[in-house]
């Protein structure tokens, strides 16, 4: 699959970065604003569900 070496250092430098940006990524921020958005959509949808009676 791979050619050289250098593929190979490429490929595992890119997941180990993406491996260890994820302990350094604050996950906080991201779930209330998704469930803020998420409410507010589903309720959106409610309302144009009960407006057109289906």
């Amino acid at each position: 699959m791979f050619r050289g070496t250098t593929d190979v250092i490429a490929i595992s430098a890119l997941a180990a970065a993406l491996f260890t940006r994820r302990f350094f990524a604050p996950a906080a921020s991201f779930a209330p604003a998704h469930t803020v958005c998420h409410a507010k959509a589903r309720a959106r949808a409610l309302r144009v569900f009960q407006i057109h009676g289906r």
